[in-house]
């Protein structure tokens, strides 16, 4: 039964309201159903008014704040997860259990090798150097969030204490840092291990020992490539990355992760099993019948 009908108004919240694929997917299927739509720029204060508004919203990467918001995470491609539960550990994905043993090795590294073509950038030359620790940050430096205790300079500190020996590249995702937050991130670059970097992600992915980061969807990214992720944060992706709040300790984490041998291959099948692609023809329906198991 078609319940979108019932939706009189829908915001989806993106930050390139003009080029989001996503969001014109989306907003084809509600108005298809009679739904007035408004695809509008992301923005926190934006987010914290919509629960304000009579309005039902989808953000995207941004935490549902209210009964009438979901929010999307890009998996891989065009393939998303659509989730209610604003703590990423109460996600139908997170309590999903993934068991290797019930994926088919043939389908896993078919869609594997798929999934490598089509997702990873290609590049000419490789990094200068490799066998190095690679920090993703996000524009939030220095924030601890209810889902990510830990403040990205922190993060840089935990690295630098459990990981006494390899270089350690940091990597920038997303918006750059304001003028205080650079100070801070200056302070850094005088280690003799620390380097910053702009050099293509998957260039970077690529040539790594393993991945610290606290972005769920960078940990699929690093799993194309076959390396470790330690998130640090709640994590909705958690399967086969090491995460402290799960396992307890910091030191336990790193200890775990260099002895853990994900499945990479049966996790990317898995995940993109999971996931919505908003290029399939049945994305409507798909689409219909997931918000409906969320209670729209």
């Amino acid at each position: 039964m078609d319940h979108m009908g019932d939706i009189e108004q829908l915001n989806i919240y993106v930050p390139n309201p003009d080029s989001s694929e996503f969001a014109r997917a989306v907003a084809a299927v509600f108005a298809a159903s009679g739904t007035q739509v408004d695809i509008r720029s992301d923005s926190k204060q934006a987010w914290k008014k919509s629960a304000r508004e009579a309005a039902h919203c989808v953000f995207e990467s941004r935490r549902a704040n209210h009964p009438r918001a979901i929010q999307a995470i890009p998996l891989l491609g065009g393939h998303w997860a659509f989730e209610a539960a604003p703590d990423p550990s109460d996600w139908d994905i997170a309590q999903a259990v993934f068991n290797p043993h019930d994926i088919g090795e043939s389908a896993a590294e078919q869609s594997f090798a798929v999934a490598q073509q089509a997702y990873i950038e290609r590049f000419e030359f490789p990094y200068a150097f490799d066998d190095f620790v690679l920090i993703l940050l996000d524009g939030d430096l220095g924030k601890a969030l209810p889902h990510r205790p830990m403040s990205s300079f922190n993060l840089i500190k935990q690295v630098l204490k459990n990981e006494p020996e390899r270089q350690v590249l940091i990597r920038m995702i997303g918006q750059a840092p304001n003028a205080n937050q650079q100070a801070r991130l200056d302070g850094f670059d005088l280690e003799d291990r620390i380097s910053f970097t702009t050099a293509g992600l998957d260039r970077l992915l690529q040539a790594c020992c393993y991945v610290v980061c606290q972005d769920t969807p960078l940990s699929l990214r690093a799993a194309l490539h076959e390396k470790p992720v330690l998130h640090m944060g709640e994590c909705g992706l958690h399967h086969i990355a090491r995460n402290p709040e799960i396992d307890g300790r910091i030191q336990k984490s790193f200890n775990r992760m260099h002895r853990d041998r994900p499945d990479y291959a049966r996790y990317i099948h898995w995940v993109l099993e999971h996931g919505l692609d908003i290029n399939a023809p049945d994305f409507g329906a798909t689409l219909q019948r997931r918000l409906g198991d969320l209670g729209w």
